[in-house]
């Protein structure tokens, strides 16, 4: 099968505007990511999932990205209801974070969707990150995921991070809610 490549940005926004005022939708993009150990703080740099049992690296997206859903496949062990957390931290500034932005208390054991609005969701889901306020910074973000309140013995959770890049060249804060 051949492969499709690409080299110019994916985004929404006043990128694809000429005299129209609509926008073209945003282009879906999918991370894969890995806790290894739920069991330590959430404010553990998570790994990028690769494929087969190799896991390495942070798991990082560019400035303006915004989370939309997460596909968790829980398989941590022991405790009672085990749960994590999914948050954030800006790649520049260490005064920007959030730990539990994206995810509280996801269920660590089991698989499942969650997207913004559920009870599980952070509330910094279907926002610009980082969400240092109105508008987002310049900056990579990357992913943070550890234990939730009720903590897991062991195991590990893996997930898959949809999200998509907004771009600001419309003056715009780009707030969505």
């Amino acid at each position: 099968m051949a492969r499709t490549t690409f080299s110019g940005p994916l985004r929404v926004g006043n990128a694809q505007k000429t005299k129209n005022p609509e926008f073209a939708g945003a282009t879906a993009l999918v991370a894969w990511g890995y806790i290894p150990d739920p069991t330590a703080a959430a404010t553990t740099e998570v790994q990028k999932w690769i494929f087969g049992s190799e896991r390495t690296g942070k798991l990082i997206l560019p400035p303006n990205s915004v989370v939309y859903r997460l596909e968790v496949d829980g398989s941590a062990t022991g405790g009672t209801n085990p749960t994590f957390n999914l948050g954030f931290k800006n790649a520049n500034d260490s005064t920007e974070f959030d730990v539990d932005g994206l995810v509280v208390n996801g269920d660590a054991d089991g698989d499942g969707i969650i997207k913004f609005g559920d009870a599980t969701a952070g509330n910094d889901l279907a926002t610009i990150l980082p969400a240092n306020g109105t508008t987002a910074s310049n900056d990579p973000i990357i992913i943070t995921g550890g234990v939730g309140n009720s903590a897991p013995t062991g195991g590990n959770v893996a997930f898959r991070l949809y999200y998509f890049v907004w771009d600001f060249t419309n003056g715009t804060d780009g707030s969505q809610k």
